[in-house]
């Protein structure tokens, strides 16, 4: 486990962190998940640690996030610290039903789920003005071409150094250069890379803004390079337009451009799945366009992707980084469900999600929302272009008021199908059940 950065945090901090602000401002937050996991697949799975097969992967766990952000020391530059602790606790989760890159840690030869993991991170910051600055290895992201994943009992961090601005009216700008990630459902920081690479980059830069040019119009640009794996332009719009006191249509457009760097296509970094040249270099454009109709308590999402021919879109993915059970990822995308995100080689994507809110029937706090996403035109290499299917459904309560308040309970079902020669499972059965509690000081 790296403790670097929380040593260096402490040492960072001069005596003004015991200002008032430092302390009144600062908060404690502690979060609590519980997830059960049942996979059932059509093609059995190997354990990533002992080659044994299964059809079915079970899990269940306890997680914890125990936050701590301060406040600012007063003066022209205001320096603070955050720091967390997090981990989590196996329930249930045998060798026989863990296939590893799941949910909890493998440990030892007999490839079970280690009975328990945690992890340390903290960050130093300052602030000057509306720009604040952190450096640390707890860094969250939900940006077009870096997003955290958290799907899991315990998070997605990166390690590296992020800026974000407000300065300027209507703008946020966020930019950034990251070095390692820690997956989550590991303690161990390793390097970044892409689907298919199993050679660590040295670093990813990214930079960009959020523009706002209405209360209903922003548009977004980001650039990106993970070294010696892709450059990518980020290109969006969306606006929303009102039709009655409760209804709108709400339109969203997202372009992203990425091309080969460095060493991309060398043994060891190249992109997995179908490349033109079958030489694995990325060259990839990827569109979507997107119409959300709201009307009171209901809401309909339509829209349609498309991936260019020559290769998959690329995104920051340590999965195949051999021994570290590090995967877990997320794109800026509506197709990024539970099983797929639609992004191989040449697929065309059709979507739709329906959601309903039942404060409408005086239910407030339930949630109900289903998802069909069909892609077709994956190319193969000499081979027919295959498709996939996803369905998800989503029912998710949260207490809003009482003795509960803030007990979330959330029950997921998935189901996939695909003929892609590229997918190690040709269908999946997926039930989740969550249980998240949050407690703030």
């Amino acid at each position: 486990m790296n403790r670097k950065i929380p040593l260096l945090v402490v040492l960072a901090v001069p005596h003004a962190v015991f200002a008032s602000d430092f302390i009144d401002d600062s908060k404690l937050n502690i979060n609590f998940t519980n997830m059960y996991i049942n996979n059932k697949y059509d093609t059995p799975v190997a354990n990533s640690n002992t080659g044994r097969y299964s059809s079915r992967n079970e899990e269940w766990a306890q997680g914890y996030n125990i936050f701590y952000q301060s406040g600012y020391t007063s003066g022209l530059i205001g320096l603070g610290l955050d720091a967390d602790v997090n981990g989590g606790i196996k329930l249930s989760g045998n060798s026989d039903h863990h296939t590893g890159g799941t949910m909890i840690p493998t440990g030892g030869s007999n490839g079970a789920g280690v009975r328990s993991w945690g992890r340390l991170g903290g960050a130093v910051k300052l602030r000057i003005s509306k720009t604040e600055v952190r450096y640390g290895n707890d860094l969250q992201f939900k940006l077009p071409v870096v997003i955290s994943n958290n799907a899991r009992v315990t998070p997605q961090y990166f390690q590296g150094l992020s800026i974000t601005s407000k300065d300027i009216r209507r703008a946020e700008i966020n930019a950034g250069y990251l070095t390692r990630v820690v997956g989550r459902w590991s303690t161990d920081r390793t390097g970044l890379a892409i689907a298919g690479g199993t050679k660590a980059s040295d670093g990813f830069y990214f930079g960009g803004l959020d523009y706002h040019f209405t209360p209903g119009v922003t548009g977004q640009y980001y650039i990106s390079q993970l070294e010696d794996y892709y450059t990518q332009n980020y290109l969006g719009a969306k606006w929303r337009i009102p039709v009655t006191h409760d209804s709108s249509f709400e339109t969203e457009a997202r372009y992203f451009n990425s091309r080969s760097a460095g060493r991309n296509g060398e043994t060891g970094y190249k992109a997995s799945g179908y490349t033109k040249n079958n030489d694995g270099k990325i060259n990839n454009n990827t569109w979507s366009l997107s119409e959300t109709y709201r009307l009171g308590y209901h809401s309909l999402l339509a829209g349609y992707q498309q991936v260019s021919a020559d290769s998959l879109m690329p995104t920051l993915n340590q999965a195949s980084l051999k021994g570290k059970e590090a995967s877990g990822v997320n794109y800026y995308l509506y197709t990024d469900r539970m099983f797929y995100n639609f992004t191989r080689a040449g697929e065309r994507t059709r979507y739709v999600q329906y959601s309903y809110y039942f404060s409408g029937v005086n239910i407030p706090g339930l949630t109900f929302k289903i998802a069909y996403l069909k892609g077709d035109n994956i190319k193969q290499r000499n081979m027919e272009s295959a498709k996939e299917f996803e369905r998800d459904i989503s029912l998710a309560y949260v207490f809003p008021s009482g003795t509960f308040k803030g007990l979330g309970l959330e029950w997921r079902n998935g189901l996939s199908k695909t003929n892609n020669i590229y997918d190690n499972t040709k269908g999946n059965n997926r039930n989740w059940l969550i249980m998240t509690y949050n407690l703030k000081f």
